[in-house]
């Protein structure tokens, strides 16, 4: 018998007999439970009888059996599934929490019902506050339904640790098997949730000890989440403002565990995210991946990143497991290119900006992607703009398909950690135009591999072969003298011949200086490079003959033109 149950018939025998001698005289507000049996499909249905038992606390707290929790049990109809429980004489009153259990007794021969390793079990689950506990309403609480879908097995496990981040209040801590497709905590599906506690949180730490119920999966368990919310508005259910959290790896990521019978310790959540507030704002997206015809065939998930739009293109942050600046996350099935999704619910609003990414983990299992060098990346950029962002309509935004923008998959991680050091030159500009880089103005500047460079009259850059993008302020001192740097992307094209051990051959640096103060590269913007003397008189972009791992500083400054965009 499983051992969270080994107590269950004395307390059945004991239940019955209260049923029957309860005081009739006492007069009592009507309290009930009602509502239908569901199993998993029709192949599922059980060889025993079906019962409903009612609990006074939840199977999945610490310390506590079927035997001391339950109130009632009752048989539930065969046919119809459908049952009520009547609570009179229970002890109860309105406003109490009681938590339900089905199970089928597949092995019952008479007497008091008992579920063993074998059976089926199911159990109330509220799927908005995440909880098992219902609420007794006063003239009965009705329309409850319950799926029987799981097996009862033999073992004994549990999760501790530490619950760590800003934020005081109720805890809700519970573990998940199931697959996470956005950051959508309310998406998640109830019938993976493992086990569930509550802890109570004040400014500093607070353990936790979150027993596995031994229902519908038996050791070891793989691939199993463990998270959660702290209920900053107190209203029971994960919304707006509360606070999020997972146990992570050390770079940031949701880490994945694996549950073993006994007891595994020192898996500490971090509350670091905050479920964001609607703006209030009507917010979709689509569009598809275009993906390289080299990298082809995909049978791994793709992964699809909403952030918040920086100055500097960080894929080193995005990549590597900061979380901070995502505002929408979706897995999309295997083999699957196009994505939908409403975004009305992640913070975001109409005029924002946004950068748009696709993950690829060539070595996907489970879980949130792992990026290794290899591993492949793609965003959304506008060539006419030369953006990697794009600002959100209110409606539906679609990726992609406008003239001059695109989403490909193209870019491949390389190990790293190669940068650039330069000087920007305005003496152009101020000369001619009197127009100089006052502090507090901004450059863009991109470092650009040779074969996606065209000199012709004026340069033209195909933007798939950037390999350094990023944002330069002019600091309080002024321009003059001032170094500026820029780390080259962690992500190259597929076809940028990259060596090994690192080194890229060819490149060009070019600067675009946003005069206009509008916080991007446009028309009537000025253009500026790495340059060399031609014809005598004449400026023309110079190549960077190798750029390899550590920093790079060019003996020529970033000389500005009085050419735009």
């Amino acid at each position: 018998m499983n051992p969270c149950l080994k107590h269950l018939a004395p307390i059945l025998v004991l239940s019955i007999v209260l049923c029957a001698c309860g005081d009739s005289e006492k007069k009592e507000v009507k309290l009930s439970l009602s509502g239908r049996v569901v199993y998993q499909n029709k192949s599922a249905r059980p060889d025993g009888p079906v019962f409903i038992a009612v609990l006074d606390r939840s199977p999945a707290d610490g310390g506590s059996s079927f035997t001391d929790a339950l109130v009632a049990v009752q048989a539930v109809d065969t046919g119809s599934l459908i049952f009520t429980v009547d609570l009179a004489g229970k002890n109860l009153k309105a406003g109490d929490s009681v938590y339900l259990v089905v199970f089928a007794d597949n092995n019952y021969n008479g007497g008091i019902p008992s579920p063993d390793e074998g059976d089926m079990v199911g159990y109330y689950l509220d799927t908005e506050t995440l909880s098992p506990a219902l609420s007794l309403e006063e003239g009965g609480n009705a329309g409850i339904e319950i799926r029987l879908d799981r097996e009862v097995f033999a073992y004994e496990a549990s999760v501790g640790g530490t619950v760590k981040g800003e934020g005081e209040g109720s805890v809700t801590v519970f573990a998940y098997a199931g697959d996470i497709s956005t950051l959508d905590i309310g998406g998640i599906d109830s019938s993976d949730i493992l086990g569930y506690t509550q802890v109570s949180k004040s400014e500093g730490p607070v353990e936790y000890t979150l027993p596995i119920l031994p229902y519908g999966r038996n050791v070891p368990i793989h691939y199993v989440y463990l998270m959660a919310f702290l209920d900053k508005n107190g209203n029971g259910r994960p919304d707006a403002g509360d606070r999020l959290g997972f146990h992570s790896t050390e770079d940031g990521l949701p880490a994945l565990v694996t549950i073993n019978q006994g007891h595994l310790p020192d898996c500490d959540i971090t509350l670091s995210l905050t479920i964001p507030t609607p703006s209030g704002s009507t917010l979709s997206m689509e569009g598809t991946v275009d993906v390289a015809d080299s990298l082809e065939p995909l049978d791994k998930n793709l992964f699809i990143l909403v952030v918040r739009a920086a100055d500097n293109l960080d894929l080193d942050t995005l990549i590597g497991g900061d979380l901070s600046s995502v505002t929408y996350f979706s897995k999309l099935p295997k083999g699957e290119r196009h994505f939908s999704f409403d975004l009305s619910k992640s913070g975001l609003a109409a005029g924002d900006k946004v950068m748009v990414l696709a993950l690829y983990d060539k070595g996907y299992a489970a879980g949130f992607p792992k990026m290794d060098e290899g591993d492949l990346v793609g965003y959304y950029q506008d060539r006419t703009a030369m953006a990697v962002d794009l600002i959100l309509a209110e409606g539906l935004n679609r990726i992609g398909v406008s003239d001059g923008t695109d989403f490909r998959l193209g870019r491949v991680l390389v190990n790293h950690d190669a940068s650039l050091t330069f000087r920007l030159d305005d003496s152009n500009l101020r000369n001619s135009l009197n127009v100089s880089l006052d502090p507090n103005e901004h450059v863009t500047v991109v470092a650009v591999h040779k074969d996606g460079v065209h000199i012709n009259q004026d340069p033209v850059i195909d933007m798939d072969y950037i390999i350094g993008f990023g944002s330069c302020h002019v600091p309080s001192t002024g321009n003059s003298g001032h170094e500026y740097s820029l780390s080259l992307l962690p992500a190259m094209d597929c076809r940028i011949p990259v060596q090994n051990p690192f080194a890229v051959e060819g490149v060009y640096v070019f600067a675009i200086f946003d005069g206009n103060l509008d916080d991007g590269p446009e028309k009537n913007n000025y253009v500026g490079y790495y340059w060399r003397t031609f014809l005598l008189f004449y400026m023309a972009p110079r190549e960077i003959t190798r750029l390899s791992d550590g920093v790079t500083v060019l003996d020529q400054t970033v000389r500005f033109t009085t050419d735009t965009l």
